[in-house]
């Protein structure tokens, strides 16, 4: 099918046929010659800046796959950033995922920035996808503020978040300052008995990373990772190993 009948059906199409569409405008995007795709951009822009819906929705995550063969890419860049504020959670949270694919050395501080705005988002969805994404992209320098909104989630009641925000804190551990890096032992260490397995185990695998990195001796995660059953022993060294 040609990019422009795919178009067709991302601008015209009901959610079935539009999110087809959308899926092979972002599996074939590579392959698509880029003199026509350039030429076709500009429909996907507009279906993204509408009011419509899914196809609205679709249209966002599309441009996110085509950025990296957009010349120039500032119109997408911009055009994401600005769904990113969108009224619509489900647009907010697509624009998360499609901003992941637009990250470069030119564009990582704005996009980033954005991501750390969206931990707040009124939306908890948008809040999650922000979170999962900065789990993704990190180590850097977060901010105090951003590592204390990391913390937050491990509030949250689905296992899943918490288990996401203990990886986030795994992984910007290194460009802590002190300060967070003590507060940041202090949680991982009564962590490792929350209820779920899977949270356990990020725990000790961040303490375990964390004294292998500074060298530090934990005795009190020794000793408890020692009455932890074989199970949870085995899977914590070996995805440690």
């Amino acid at each position: 099918m040609k990019v422009e009948e795919l178009i067709h059906f991302l601008e015209t199409g009901d959610d079935t046929a539009s999110w087809n569409a959308a899926y092979t405008l972002m599996t074939a995007a590579p392959k698509i010659d880029r003199k026509l795709l350039q030429e076709q951009i500009s429909r996907v822009l507009n279906i993204a800046s509408s009011k419509d819906g899914f196809r609205k929705i679709y249209a966002v995550m599309v441009l996110g796959k085509l950025f990296q063969y957009a010349d120039p890419k500032e119109e997408i860049l911009d055009a994401l950033l600005l769904s990113a504020r969108d009224p619509d959670e489900n647009t907010r949270r697509a624009s998360i995922f499609a901003l992941s694919d637009c990250i470069s050395d030119e564009t990582r501080d704005k996009i980033l920035s954005v991501f750390e705005a969206l931990l707040e988002d009124k939306a908890k969805t948008v809040r999650y996808g922000a979170l999962e994404i900065l789990t993704e992209v990190l180590p850097y320098k977060v901010s105090n503020k951003v590592f204390d909104r990391i913390l937050g989630f491990l509030e949250a009641d689905e296992s899943w978040v918490r288990w996401r925000a203990v990886l986030a804190i795994n992984k910007a551990y290194p460009e802590l300052d002190s300060g967070e890096k003590q507060k940041a032992v202090s949680v991982l260490i009564g962590l490792i008995e929350d209820e779920d397995v899977f949270v356990k185990v990020r725990a000790y695998e961040a303490l375990l990373r964390i004294k292998d990195l500074e060298r530090r001796d934990f005795p009190e995660v020794d000793e408890a990772l020692r009455k932890e059953s074989d199970f949870v022993r085995q899977w914590v060294l070996y995805n440690f190993d």
